[in-house]
């Protein structure tokens, strides 16, 4: 070994301050797929040179999972020489062209605990963050390390400030250097930032402790593919989310279709889990498919990952849509955390190990315990804060709750009152492992500790679902036993005991309870009889709510409404669960109706679930019946939207009550989009009478939709109508509504012969549709682009792709059918689209979607490709074809550049 400055060779694992080098092969997985029988031999040959340029470097090995190599050196300058030896001795050999290996490096300085030859401690976590900003032929380090070496390094080897950089999964960032070495490539891509990674995990608010080889594992496990469904089971505060939420960081760069988390906790009825879960992908069913079947279509063809937490009480409801997932959708891999298997073909079953008592735990305990109190040191009270860990058998959970006591009573006292408690506790307690009633017996702990008041308020916080704020805590928890003017208090009480977390959102304070205490105080809320009235109050404030943030969406506050709605979401599910488990139909058909604006909006086809849910349970309001006639439109099942419609008005008082509105408005779209042009002006005119009668918002959207109808009829009415909708919306200044009156607008200016200035309009309305969350206007005025910038000369295949991918992702099946006829006219006059033309006509008119505008055109194109044989032969392809395949073969020539698109 080498002698670096006169620092003796390394034969032991240094320890206190580390330098780590870490290393990985880039692109290892799909090299591994391609080319197994070279990639054994190159992976010999690669272990071979990174450990001798580590030995010969003073560095000791202490992990090697699969390709990756961990290293801690006793100084950053041997870690830097052992990483420049590496790499030169790397890009000097001669590799198989077909698996040519690029390795990345990271080096990190910082303290860490050695026990039994391996390491603990945030230090590695950083390091590896670091080292997976990299590129394959890429060294770069930490600004700890930097700051040691800069004035030493060897001949050849300089340092290049890359800047601030975002850590994945890390809430800190790191100021990041590349090491750059004469005669190698030192010209990289920009480094790999959690900002271009898709999906929607969580950036953790606190340090991941212990359980870095199980992320090594179970990411090497579910990237080689040899484990596709993985569930981590364990006790409830073991941390089974936490390394799921880890190992899925650790995984981003291998599912480029995102990695995304979906929260079961929330989902109360089992009816809502799928649903729930085609949410967060962004799965929309089609007329006559279910949402698994969306979800399972959308998925079949994408590389992602989902993270399914909390599964343990959704157990049936989950089990066959996971199964259906594994065997249909090849290269999507699911991570699940739940307290027991789900028992389904292929799951791969890992019990979560607790921590380590004498080390994690108490780097746990102390972390925890800093955070709660900064004045905390560990000095003479090691062995109580381990006999602590050790009595609360090392679960997350428990020592967290333990940390945050350390300002008012010191791990000594800590530890003899939990002895006390555990005894207690014990005692007469049911059946069970002993892991589990060990954590009964830990939140039991915790709770015992509380006031009585916040007993009190801790059991009813347990009614929201998901998130809640300040306000709802003093409307639905607030009475004669726990005071409005004091729950402030109480409720960062609960906080400060790690009970209940606080978060910000947008400016805004919420709280939620992890989900094994809300479900402790729900039994504790059971138990003592006023489960049913919390529950009732929960309903009647977010009746409240769906009302106020509706006024808002349709009023002047629009932002504020879109924002109540997103955050109550959960909520407004689980209230209405209970509206329609309780036979409160009115409850049930108001919360429908306040929310169906926004839903619309942001195209939460949930939402039509709630509605043919509720008239399931014989719930029957025309309100109700309208919402679900509307989301039918939107799947483009034209017929049942007029028939449920129907079904509304014959419930309602007259056919001109406000609460027929939607009825009229789904059976008006219906009969527009179906070809029944006269019915449906007739229903439209039914429409604008009683939306007079409701509010601005209404009224404004009426007189617009007239305007749009106007264009297939009588155009000269267009231009009143919308005066009379600016004259409406304008004192609203709601954006959501401008948009819908702007994109209109737009479109008569299209229909007016001036293309150029309609294409300009959508472009801008594209845009701001998407700012303020409308994703129906999005979507139609990514169509409309696309059509008025053919007409204006400028065909541009990716503004059609953009608008057939938006609307078939929001499943608006109303305006693709208008666009998948708008490109098979264009194509069915000439080569070299004629074939595809021809079946997409075929397609439409097999399942009678006719675009009324185009009536003229089609009857032109039908009578031509009937007296074609070929032509004859194509269509009958299209009539048989699935519609969602058919939008797949007009996405694949879309996206084929040899060809525009009014080819």
């Amino acid at each position: 070994m080498r002698d670096h400055g006169g620092v003796p060779a390394v034969i032991t694992p240094p320890s206190g301050t580390v330098a780590f080098l870490f290393t990985d092969i880039e692109g290892s997985t799909r090299l591994w797929d391609e080319h197994p029988d070279l990639m054994s031999a190159a992976l010999e040959r690669h272990d071979e040179l990174l450990r001798t340029a580590i030995v010969d470097n003073g560095g000791y090995v202490f992990s090697t999972a699969g390709d990756a190599f961990s290293a801690a050196f006793s100084t950053p300058m041997m870690a830097v020489e052992a990483a420049v030896q590496a790499q030169r001795a790397l890009q000097a050999e001669t590799w198989p062209a077909a698996a040519s290996i690029a390795v990345r490096m990271g080096l990190h300085l910082g303290s860490a605990q050695e026990r039994d030859g391996d390491y603990f401690g945030p230090a590695l976590n950083r390091a590896a963050r670091v080292m997976g900003l990299a590129h394959g032929g890429q060294v770069v380090c930490s600004l700890a390390v930097e700051e040691l070496v800069r004035d030493g390094l060897p001949a050849g080897v300089g340092l290049v400030d890359l800047g601030e950089q975002t850590l994945r999964g890390l809430e800190r960032g790191e100021r990041v250097f590349q090491v750059s070495i004469d005669g190698l490539v030192n010209e990289f891509a920009p480094l790999r930032t959690s900002s271009a990674s898709t999906g929607n995990l969580p950036t953790p608010a606190t340090s991941f402790v212990g359980r870095s080889e199980d992320v090594k594992r179970l990411s090497g496990d579910v990237a080689a593919g040899s484990a596709r469904l993985v569930t981590l089971t364990g006790v409830g505060g073991v941390g089974k989310t936490r390394l799921a939420l880890e190992t899925a960081w650790a995984l981003t760069d291998e599912f480029p279709d995102g990695a995304w988390l979906v929260e079961l906790a929330s989902v109360g009825d089992p009816a809502s889990v799928v649903p729930a879960v085609g949410d967060v992908v962004d799965a929309r069913p089609a007329s006559g498919m279910t949402i698994e079947d969306a979800i399972v279509d959308q998925l079949r063809s994408e590389r992602s990952l989902l993270v399914l937490d909390n599964c343990e009480h959704v157990l049936d409801a989950l089990g066959g849509f996971v199964s259906r997932v594994v065997s249909r959708c090849p290269r999507v891999a699911i991570l699940a955390t739940s307290r027991e298997p789900l028992g389904v073909d292929g799951e791969h079953v890992r019990v979560i190990r607790s921590l380590d008592p004498v080390l994690e735990g108490v780097e746990l305990f102390c972390e925890r315990a800093s955070a709660a109190d900064g004045d905390f040191d560990l000095g003479d009270d090691r062995d109580h804060v381990e006999e602590l860990c050790a009595r609360l058998d090392g679960i997350p959970l428990a020592i967290e709750l333990a940390a945050a006591r350390v300002r008012s009573m010191g791990p000594r006292q800590l530890t003899e009152r939990l002895e006390d408690r555990f005894r207690l506790l014990r005692a007469g307690r049911r059946g069970g492992i002993e892991r589990h009633r060990t954590l009964r017996a830990t939140v039991d702990w915790s709770y015992r500790l509380l006031e009585d008041v916040e007993r009190t308020l801790f059991d009813r916080l347990s009614v929201f679902s998901g998130g809640f704020d300040l306000a709802a805590v003093e409307v639905v928890c607030c009475d004669d036993a726990v005071d409005e003017l004091d729950v402030v208090d109480f409720l960062g009480g609960l906080v400060d005991k790690s009970l209940v977390t606080a978060e910000r959102t947008g400016g805004e304070d919420r709280y939620r309870l992890l989900e094994t205490l809300r479900q402790y105080g729900e039994e504790q809320l059971e138990e003592s009889g006023d489960l049913a009235l919390l529950l009732d109050r929960r309903l009647s404030y977010y009746r409240k709510v769906a009302t106020t943030a509706r006024e808002r969406f349709e009023g002047t506050e629009h932002q504020s409404g879109r924002s109540a709605f997103e955050a109550e979401w959960d909520n407004l599910r689980a209230a209405l669960h209970w509206a329609n488990s309780n036979s409160d139909g009115d409850a049930a058909s108001e919360l429908i109706a306040a929310s169906f604006s926004y839903a619309e909006a942001a195209q939460r086809r949930e939402h039509g679930e709630w509605a043919r849910r509720t008239i399931d349970y014989g719930h029957a309001d025309p309100t109700v019946y309208g919402a679900l006639s509307l989301w039918l439109v939107y799947d483009g099942a034209f017929d049942d939207g007029v028939h449920v419609g129907q079904q509304g008005l014959a419930l309602a008082p007259s056919q001109n009550d406000i609460s027929a509105l939607n009825c009229w408005k789904g059976i008006a779209n219906a009969l527009h989009w179906s070809g029944r042009v006269d019915e449906g002006f007739a229903a439209t005119a039914m429409q604008a009478s009683i939306a007079a009668r409701s509010n601005a918002f209404d009224e404004a959207t009426c007189e617009a939709m007239q305007a749009m109808a106007a264009t297939w009829g009588d155009r000269s009415a267009s231009p009143e109508h919308l005066r009379n909708a600016r004259r409406l919306a304008d004192p609203l200044a709601n954006a959501s509504l401008n948009c819908l009156i702007d994109y209109i607008d737009a479109r008569v200016a299209h229909e007016n012969g001036r293309p150029a200035e309609a294409a300009a309009l959508h472009l801008e309305n594209l845009t701001r549709s998407e700012e303020c969350g409308n994703r129906w206007i999005a979507g139609t005025s990514a169509l409309a682009l696309a059509v008025s910038s053919s007409a204006s000369g400028n065909e541009d295949p990716e503004l059609w792709f953009d608008a057939v991918t938006r609307l078939h992702k929001s499943r608006n099946w109303m305006y693709l059918w208008a666009l998948l006829e708008t490109l098979a006219l264009k194509w069915v006059t000439g080569e070299p689209r004629r074939r595809l033309g021809a079946i997409l006509v075929g397609h439409l008119e097999a399942n009678q979607n006719r675009y009324p505008p185009l009536a003229d055109q089609r009857e032109i194109a039908l009578n031509e490709l009937r007296s074609d044989p070929q032509g004859a032969q194509w269509m009958n392809q299209g009539a048989s074809a699935p519609r969602d395949d058919i939008v797949s073969l007009v996405l694949e020539e879309l996206a084929d550049g040899d060809h525009s698109a009014g080819a």
